[in-house]
């Protein structure tokens, strides 16, 4: 699986690791460590956000680590992830924030776009662990008043199998 990276011209081009030198360099470039995990890099380097994908019971958890900013690319990517595993039919997820260390206004939009998404498509989504900077931000927007947060992964797991909606803890 590859993840698809905008060029410079916006146009959707799917990316995995080459040997050819006269590569043009795109916005955002990805390489596919595994089935899992990517990374990514930006105009400016290596993307800060680093994102592994696992399920567990019938929930796709997402493990962002890292930060989830405009400047250097990170909320393209979580962007494009997010995209990926809408389309693919999934419709519970849970976004593992526990190792997030910043996120901003984009990468919150990005986050509150794939909620209203997946809310319309019958689909269930919420956050694990938000902490400094990145809970804070969510306090200040009241998304813990919209979106169900949890502390323990367990606890989350246990909401998404025990109804087919969820409050928030």
């Amino acid at each position: 699986m590859t993840f698809p990276a905008r060029s410079a011209t916006g146009a959707f081009r799917d990316f995995c690791i080459s040997n050819e030198t006269n590569l043009s360099v795109p916005s955002l470039f990805v390489i596919e460590l595994s089935s899992m995990v990517s990374i990514a890099f930006g105009a400016r380097g290596l993307v800060s956000l680093e994102i592994s994908i696992r399920e567990s019971g019938g929930v796709t958890i997402l493990d962002l680590q890292g930060r989830s900013t405009i400047s250097d690319g990170e909320t393209e990517l979580l962007s494009q992830y997010l995209e990926r595993v809408v389309t693919s039919g999934v419709r519970k997820l849970l976004l593992n924030l526990i190792n997030l260390t910043q996120v901003d206004s984009s990468g919150l939009s990005v986050m509150v776009t794939t909620y209203v998404s997946l809310r319309g498509k019958g689909g269930e989504m919420g956050f694990l662990g938000p902490r400094g900077r990145v809970l804070e931000a969510f306090k200040v927007l009241h998304l813990l008043e919209i979106i169900p947060c949890f502390d323990d992964e367990a606890q989350a797991l246990a909401a998404f199998r025990s109804r087919g909606s969820f409050g928030t803890s």
